[in-house]
């Protein structure tokens, strides 16, 4: 369901006030992200770990459906949750190679 707000905007410095208001919110929720991606442990099983990644990326694609201004924090949020994709990979196959060595 979308909802339409109409706004008048009288001068430059309340668009200027309106836009950092949303990035602020964006930049908290993007942040949150980020420190989610820096807790993050590979301690449980690989699928645990994809599933757990799978909530990061749907998380980020919501903010990014409410990034309206484009956000400078989100190009962080990004680099964070492909970053950790990456080492989930890493991992994946550290483990592969390890259970392969062992047959």
């Amino acid at each position: 369901q979308t909802t339409w707000l109409d706004v008048s905007i009288a001068s430059p410095e309340q668009t200027e006030w309106l836009v950092e208001q949303f990035n602020k919110e964006r930049a908290e929720e993007y942040t949150e992200v980020v420190a989610t991606c820096g807790g993050f442990t590979f301690d449980s099983t690989v699928p645990e770990c994809e599933a757990r990644i799978g909530q990061l990326e749907k998380m980020l694609r919501k903010i990014v459906a409410r990034d309206y201004f484009q956000c400078r924090t989100r190009t962080a949020a990004e680099l964070a949750v492909t970053d950790m994709k990456g080492q989930l990979l890493k991992q994946s196959l550290y483990c592969a190679q390890e259970e392969f060595s062992r047959e």
